[in-house]
């Protein structure tokens, strides 16, 4: 399940952090997510800052959710998200 987070377009999920690197991934790592029908490959990183503008990432929010986003952009507007919509993530293929 996704959720917007504000004016600004992250996209939140109900996916605990913890559950999530359950799933093999580290920051740095490329996740595979479905978001509706709409597949995405984003890198997981600790920071906004660790992605150029104008490119996704999927993060852990302030409340230990997993989310995603643009760096200085909105998601939900750029890939014509509007929640409430499914969420997948991919197992990691290395973990």
């Amino acid at each position: 399940m996704v959720a917007l987070d504000g004016p600004f377009g992250n996209l939140v999920t109900n996916i605990e952090g913890e559950d999530f690197r359950k799933l093999g991934y580290r920051v740095g790592d490329t996740v595979r997510v479905a978001v509706g029908t709409t597949e995405f490959q984003v890198p997981f990183a600790a920071t906004f800052g660790a992605v150029a503008a104008g490119a996704p990432l999927l993060f852990i929010d302030s409340r230990g959710l997993v989310s995603l986003a643009i760096n200085q952009g909105n998601f939900a507007k750029q890939n014509g998200v509007t929640p409430p919509i499914s969420l997948t993530i991919y197992r990691s293929s290395s973990g």
